[in-house]
Parts: structure tokens; sequence; C-alpha cells
């Protein structure tokens, strides 16, 4: 899965609204960083609409490749 990063300047201290769409948002070294899906164009859209409404400035933004949950495959058994 693609997911753009948004690395903000600081911590953004409360979770964004609802509304804006499904965003993933975690602490990195004392700056949020906000995760959407890159086939979400209008949630990104409406993220970065948001923090320009709120004066909250951007450090960088990048689209990654984010690795698949690790998971067993069926039928595997450790022993």
């Amino acid at each position: 899965m693609r997911m753009y990063e948004i690395v903000l300047d600081g911590q953004l201290t409360s979770d964004l609204p609802a509304s804006v769409g499904e965003v993933v948002r975690r602490q990195e070294r004392g700056a949020s960083v906000l995760s959407v899906p890159v086939g979400e164009k209008a949630t990104l859209d409406a993220v970065l609409g948001l923090l320009e409404s709120l004066g909250i400035g951007i450090t960088a933004m990048k689209e990654v490749e984010v690795p698949p949950e690790p998971h067993a495959s069926p039928g595997h058994t450790d022993g």
C-alpha cells in the first residue's frame, strides 16, 4: 500500500476531525507524522486545507510504500 506522509512542524496536540477522512497520526522525534492513503485524494486535500486554515506548518511531504502486516501462512505451525 502506498501512503502520503506529512511531517508537521512540532506536535499536533489533538486528533483531526473524522470529517477529513482516514488519517493515521504518530509522533516521531518531536514531530507529528500524518499518513494518508495515496488513493484518497479528497482526504489529502481536506487534510492540507485544514492544516493551512489552522496555520500549521508542514516540514515535509512524501509518498512512501508501507510494508504489509506480517502474518502466518495458513496451516503453518511452530514446533
